[in-house]
């Protein structure tokens, strides 16, 4: 009996002390995680900075430093967050000068195994490639509900915006890089995430631009020195909201470029979340002529209205970039958008030819009307002319 309860004691006193051992290991782990994670990953640091070429047609090579690490963030849903960058070197890894713009990519909902899979997709590679920015993004793990009573990641109180301030830093201390006020870009959800960004640290962004969100906060006075390009596919479910955003944006003299492109056609379907390929052309062009703009005024943004372009009631930072948003067409769009019982002429451009419409009926958001002017407008500037009625079917009449 004496050496069953000695046995006893012996497993008790050990198991205790297993548990006191784990216990401080949490606590160790707890606050040091991060410095762990970092050292690790600064051990195998070369495997992630290496020469490449990410476009092999172009002329002559280029250097680029690959980086990733951990941060932990202790949220809902994510213990820690995967970052992930590019800076654009020299062949002895040094950043170079273009590098010291940096574009933060924000997540979009369930995209967090596309970033650890992959990081970044090719459009987002052009801004290090042809540019010569630094760009970055990260893990979000994502469900519809975020679970409990946390608010979404693209609201401030997630506490995500200082993770991601966070990981800036980080990046900057990794690399030895100081870089300038940086430009936020997403889809879908990013766009919020993007948007947040710009309110929620005025001061360390210098412009955004996005497409397809749907929850969007009225901006603040700090956001008028700002470059926004806030745009939808059209009959997206944030084109509403956005619009009433950036029409109370613009009451305030707050610069918000915003507009709809058409929706793309991807697997036999238009798809009204997708971006097409009208918004990633405008969604670069911005950032590209920012980052022009800055660099002619001694690395300070110009505010908006010092831009070069106005047009459509806002000012554009290019006649490049006042050339896509042209493009567009638009205007038809926001015609039925504002249910104007005018007859509405849009000229596809071609001076000859047009493109009429008569309503006469106030039912607006009719994604078919808008898919039919777009093809009209791209059919070598033939016209067509429309009567539409309660019930009355839309069919293409060629003139």
């Amino acid at each position: 009996m004496g050496l069953k309860i000695k046995l006893f004691r012996s497993l008790q006193i050990a198991g205790a002390a297993a548990l006191a051992v784990l216990a401080v290991f949490a606590i160790l782990w707890y606050f040091f995680a991060d410095w762990l994670w970092l050292r690790l990953d600064r051990a195998d640091k070369n495997t992630f900075s290496y020469y490449c070429s990410l476009d092999p047609a172009r002329k002559g090579d280029r250097f680029y430093r690959y980086g990733q690490f951990y941060l932990t963030v202790n949220l809902p849903l994510n213990f820690r967050t995967l970052v992930r960058y590019i800076i654009p070197c020299d062949r002895n890894g040094k950043p170079l000068k273009p590098a010291e713009n940096l574009v933060f990519f924000a997540p979009y909902t369930n995209n967090a195994s596309r970033v650890k899979d992959y990081a970044f997709n090719p459009w987002q590679l052009k801004f290090a490639e042809e540019l010569g920015c630094s760009i970055f993004t990260l893990t979000i793990t994502t469900n519809y509900e975020t679970g409990g009573n946390a608010p979404p990641y693209y609201q401030i109180s997630s506490g995500w915006g200082n993770v991601i301030i966070k990981a800036m830093n980080q990046i900057a201390r990794r690399e030895n890089i100081d870089f300038l006020p940086a430009f936020a870009n997403g889809e879908s959800s990013g766009s919020n995430l993007a948007q947040m960004m710009l309110m929620q640290f005025p001061e360390k962004f210098d412009g955004a631009c996005w497409s397809n969100g749907n929850y969007f906060e009225q901006f603040i006075p700090a956001n008028r020195r700002h470059g926004i390009l806030a745009m939808n596919t059209w009959y997206d479910p944030g084109c509403k909201i956005m619009s009433d955003v950036a029409a109370a944006a613009g009451a305030g003299n707050i610069n918000v470029i915003n507009t709809q492109a058409p929706a793309p056609f991807v697997k036999g379907q238009l798809r009204y979340h997708f971006v097409d390929d009208n918004n990633y052309k405008l969604m670069y062009q911005f950032i590209a002529d920012l980052i022009a703009l800055r660099n002619n005024n001694n690395g300070v943004l110009p505010p908006p209205e010092q831009w070069p372009v106005e047009f459509d009631g806002v000012k554009m930072p290019s006649e490049e970039f006042a050339a896509i948003y042209k493009s567009i067409p638009y205007e038809a769009v926001r015609k039925y958008y504002q249910k104007s019982d005018d007859l509405l002429i849009y000229d596809p451009g071609n001076a000859e030819k047009a493109v009429l419409i008569s309503r006469v009926n106030s039912k607006l958001q009719n994604p078919g009307v808008m898919d039919l002017l777009y093809a009209v407008g791209r059919r070598g500037g033939a016209g067509a002319g429309f009567l539409i009625g309660e019930e009355e079917r839309i069919d293409y009449v060629p003139r």
